[in-house]
């Protein structure tokens, strides 16, 4: 019988965790390259035809599950575990955020909190020796620890600001936060049911950016209301007041990257709210039957994958409510996108694959072999 999703997580790992180490080896080179200045221009041309940042995307969100089972083989060594939870963490954010930048702020805060979800996931089981309060002190405050490096990396704080106030960002129209600004300044005038209704004359403001922006200086802008044009600013709006669409005004790829928010807009906040009733109906199914899970190494790779899961679904949520971190991410098994579908899917088979044969399959703590009823 062919081994699948878990099961073949598991008859393979030694063999995974030589392929993330070599991931990661290749990214401190390629970052070590980027340093000193040492690719031609013409690899990073190749950007525009090879996603590299979209194909890190996910090779970071799958080499999760398998820093999962290093720990897990660690148990018997916890304050070895902790070091090496704590390490791998910390460098596998040190090479994506100065590797990629602005790119992979959104896998990246997946991969953190969920690395710190699943540690405490572990001790709350009683996987590692020792004390358990102990542990679980020790774990927060490591945590802790991260989070605040995180966010004391160059560039940290502006990518905050924009996130959690997007207003004090958006000078384009061009811009992410102005995007986030629009959508948020559209779901306003949504209604409860039944698609938004805007005039002519609003749908070309909205357009050009005017009824935000205005053409004057700082001074006469500010006596309007409104912020004066970055002087960098170009018009790339171009339609006839009477043939100007929703679908004209919204941000470039709403289709994918504004799912919720063009469904509230269309049909009213009512369809909006059936959308998250649905979404967290899913996510509750989905972690009860985590819960359900007796395995203790297959109850942590399962709670890592719904953590991965869940957290991409918060920050796109937040993104369509104009609260964008970094780049957009997508939203599991729904956003287009053959990888993204492929790399979703391969985290939900994770889960219910490690459902189905958690009480036969386990991997040894370091030192012992593979036992498999």
């Amino acid at each position: 019988m062919a081994l699948k999703g878990y099961p073949l997580l598991i008859r393979y790992q030694k063999r995974l965790l030589i392929l993330a180490a070599a991931i990661f080896t290749a990214e401190a080179i390629f970052l070590s390259m980027i340093k000193f200045d040492w690719i031609a221009d013409v690899i990073w041309d190749t950007a525009y035809i090879i996603p590299w940042h979209m194909i890190d995307y996910y090779a970071l969100l799958l080499t999760g599950p398998v820093v999962v089972i290093l720990l897990y083989r660690m148990r018997k060594q916890t304050q070895k575990a902790m070091a090496a939870a704590f390490l791998l963490t910390a460098g596998a954010v040190l090479i994506h955020y100065f590797t990629y930048n602005s790119f992979t702020l959104a896998e990246t805060v997946t991969f953190l909190f969920s690395m710190i979800g699943t540690v405490l996931y572990m001790i709350c089981r009683g996987m590692f020796a020792g004390n358990k309060r102990r542990l679980l002190i020790q774990a927060a405050a490591g945590g802790v620890v991260l989070l605040l490096f995180y966010g004391m990396l160059p560039g940290q704080s502006r990518y905050f600001q924009a996130f959690v106030n997007p207003e004090a960002n958006a000078y384009d129209t061009l811009s992410d936060s102005y995007n986030g600004v629009l959508i948020q300044e559209l779901l306003s005038k949504s209604p409860l049911a039944g698609r938004i209704s805007l005039t002519p004359e609003e749908l070309m403001e909205y357009g050009t950016g005017e009824w935000y922006f205005s053409y004057g200086d700082a001074r006469e802008a500010a006596a309007e209301g409104k912020k004066p044009f970055s002087e960098h600013h170009r018009s790339i709006f171009r339609s006839d007041p009477s043939d100007v669409t929703l679908w004209n005004i919204l941000p470039q790829h709403y289709a994918n990257n504004y799912l919720l928010a063009v469904f509230i807009l269309q049909f009213g906040w009512l369809t909006g709210i059936l959308f998250l009733t649905i979404m967290a109906a899913f996510y509750a199914v989905l972690f009860s039957c985590i819960r359900r899970i007796h395995g203790a190494l297959a109850g942590a790779v399962s709670f890592h994958c719904g953590l991965c899961l869940l957290f991409q679904s918060v920050l796109y949520i937040l993104g369509n409510f104009g609260f964008q971190y970094g780049s957009f991410t997508n939203l599991p098994m729904v956003s287009e996108g053959s990888i993204s579908i492929l790399v979703n899917m391969l985290l939900l088979g994770f889960i219910f694959s490690a459902y189905r044969y958690d009480r036969v399959i386990d991997a040894p703590a370091c030192g012992q072999r593979s036992s498999a009823v």
